[in-house]
């Protein structure tokens, strides 16, 4: 597995990563509410930057949630028909899945609390630990209010929902306001592929809702 099209829409900024193993190139877009618009021309200017042709990748990689209600389901219909098109695999990951890796990246944190904002002074919740650089969830992602969350592991405190919350039991280390983005996803969805896992069929990609009709505060 060398060849991914990572491709993130979770949140305001729409970004897309081809890797071809340690090689990425990537695209990306602020402009508000324009996903739809902004995501086929960056996928098509990454396959051209390469020289290649969109049969060529060996798999898609999609951030499914949680994150904008509007951005996941477009993220997923162009994966979706992508997939269906070419037969190609494609693998799910967590957008607070991918918050945790940047954050280990980056800092070879251990272990990865992560709280993000949502909707209705609501924060979605995670911790991470990590297997050979790949993240491994401890019991279940959550929503719920900021002050009823507990985290059990004591570790980096990443992403915006932390200025929400109260003082936490537990040493917590700095607090990193870190987003999911395409190029991280794709070294997620690599670790993944060098394990052997395999990715999902077309009809298998579905946006995760920790709640109904969510999305991220501005």
């Amino acid at each position: 597995m060398k060849r991914i099209l990572a491709i993130d829409t979770s949140h305001a900024l729409c970004t897309v990563a081809l890797t071809e193993e340690i090689l990425v190139s990537s695209r990306s877009s602020a402009v508000p509410r324009q996903h739809t618009r902004e995501l086929l021309p960056m996928i098509e200017s990454l396959l051209h930057e390469r020289q290649m042709r969109m049969q060529e990748v060996d798999a898609f990689a999609l951030v499914i949630g949680p994150g904008s209600f509007t951005g996941l389901r477009i993220g997923a219909g162009v994966v979706q028909g992508l997939a269906l098109a070419t037969g190609i695999p494609v693998y799910c990951a967590s957008s607070l899945a991918v918050m945790a890796t940047k954050a280990h990246l980056a800092h070879s944190g251990a272990i990865v609390n992560v709280c993000l904002k949502a909707r209705e002074d609501e924060v979605y919740a995670a911790t991470y630990t990590f297997q050979n650089g790949s993240p491994v969830l401890q019991g279940a992602e959550r929503v719920c209010a900021p002050e009823a969350l507990r985290f059990e592991l004591p570790g980096l405190a990443v992403g915006d929902g932390w200025a929400l919350c109260p003082a936490l039991p537990g040493a917590q280390q700095a607090q990193l306001d870190y987003r999911s983005d395409a190029v991280t996803l794709a070294a997620v969805a690599l670790a993944r592929a060098r394990r052997g896992e395999q990715g999902v069929a077309a009809t298998a990609v579905l946006p995760v809702y920790l709640k109904d009709q969510m999305d991220y505060q501005a």
